[in-house]
């Protein structure tokens, strides 16, 4: 525990001692972010005798919040943007998640047993790496510690890289590696990809594993859809396959001609088919709000009223069943749209997170 995070708690400790009032905070240890409530323990004369203190841990949760987040902008990121742009931003987000300060992505063929070093990080190009200093294409049966998650077929990590016996070091331009953690990207029990990541402050853990599979699954179906779609030129098409891979859609409601937008994508998680109502019409709100659970049904509509009488975002988990489908979970948000002070609109998007 750091100086700064144990002087904080004992001045908030000594503060619920002294006021007599609970107070609740949150702070890092270790690497694991944990909420504290701290309640006055009251003596027979009423005075303050000590605080019991209740701790919740948040890393998961963090985590899990990071991954949406990156998992979001990745989808939304990848419209507009070419392949090699998506791949760097990607690691970009997987250094971010994990707190890497070094990423690059290597493409894997099972058949020839080669490696392809494809993509680098924002920071690790700043570190003023050289493309041209470093062999891009590797035989795996001679590859060194890079190989080993392939070898292995699991994530591997090695926190002290200078230790490591069988190291071949890095070539003249490489940035220095303190440690590594190293990922295969399996598709259809294929190895298609390793993602590598390095020189995290105090080493890796088990929880950055955790964190990699979701990121390195939807980078490689995006992978998969850019290469098998590079002809696509329309936006529409390209908003709708990202929306999809991301299990994200899109919405729009006009306040003028009080009618609601829906992308492909918002259709599909509701179950409900783009053909079987007219778009924008009652009937399709009313089969909307019926999916979502009575209570969840009431926050969304009265977060939507507000939003639109006042301009107040809204962010909300809520439970979902579609039509002809299995509960779910999701989230839904939205935003105002002025004109000249005006609510003019109102759009936002609907997300499945049952598997986050």
């Amino acid at each position: 525990i750091t100086p700064e995070v144990a002087l904080n708690r004992r001045l908030i400790t000594e503060e619920v001692l002294r006021t007599g009032q609970p107070r609740v905070f949150e702070d890092e240890r270790n690497g694991r972010w944990m909420r504290h409530s701290l309640n006055p323990v009251l003596a027979p004369d009423g005075t303050v005798a000590a605080v019991s203190t209740f701790a919740t841990d948040l890393t998961e949760r963090r985590r899990r919040e990071k991954i949406l987040v990156a998992r979001q902008r990745m989808s939304e990121y990848s419209i507009n943007h070419s392949l090699k742009d998506l791949l760097r931003m990607a690691l970009d987000e997987a250094e971010a998640v994990t707190g890497s300060a070094l990423g690059f992505l290597h493409f894997f063929d099972e058949e020839s047993k080669s490696l392809t070093l494809s993509a680098w990080s924002t920071r690790t190009l700043a570190t003023g790496f050289q493309v041209g200093a470093t062999k891009l294409h590797y035989d795996v049966r001679e590859a060194g510690i890079w190989a080993d998650c392939v070898r292995e077929r699991r994530p591997v990590i090695h926190n002290d890289y200078m230790g490591l016996p069988g190291r071949k070091g890095v070539p003249d331009g490489h940035p220095a590696l303190a440690n590594l953690l190293l990922m295969p990207v399996v598709r259809a029990g294929r190895i298609v990809a390793i993602l590598a990541l390095a020189n995290k402050d105090g080493g890796y853990r088990d929880e950055d594993v955790q964190a990699l599979p979701e990121l390195g699954n939807l980078l490689w179906d995006i992978i998969e859809h850019k290469r098998a779609q590079e002809d696509l030129t329309k936006s529409e098409s390209l908003l709708n396959m990202s929306q999809s891979l991301a299990r994200i859609g899109g919405w729009e409601w006009d306040a003028d001609s009080r009618t609601l937008s829906w992308t492909r994508e918002v259709y599909r998680l509701h179950g409900i088919a783009p053909d079987s109502v007219a778009p924008g019409s009652p009937e399709l709100i009313e089969r909307s709000l019926a999916c979502y659970a009575p209570g969840d049904r009431t926050a969304v509509h009265d977060a939507f009223r507000e939003c639109l009488e006042s301009g107040a975002p809204y962010d909300l988990e809520v439970r979902f069943t579609p039509e002809g489908g299995t509960p779910r979970l999701g989230r839904t948000s939205g935003e105002a749209v002025r004109d000249g002070g005006r609510v003019v609109k109102v759009r936002g998007m609907f997300m499945d997170i049952t598997e986050m």
